[in-house]
């Protein structure tokens, strides 16, 4: 999920850093919120962590979607 995010932010024209805050926080937030809400859910380090790799992931894949394709004949 975080990776289409990220992916979605920088096709929209946010920056990189922007998208990285953004997500990052974002992710602290679910993580603390499934922790303290009664939704039979619990925050997770490691969950973040993924999270945090999702982001990396997008942000990567989005700036190898923005380049032009070469096509050699």
């Amino acid at each position: 999920m975080f990776a289409a995010l990220a992916v979605t932010s920088r096709y929209a024209r946010i920056g990189v850093v922007w998208t990285a805050g953004w997500l990052l926080a974002f992710a602290a937030v679910s993580e603390v919120l499934q922790g303290a809400l009664p939704i039979q859910r619990s925050g997770s380090v490691w969950d973040a962590a993924a999270d945090t790799v999702g982001i990396a992931i997008g942000l990567v894949l989005a700036r190898v979607l923005a380049r032009p394709m070469r096509i050699s004949v």
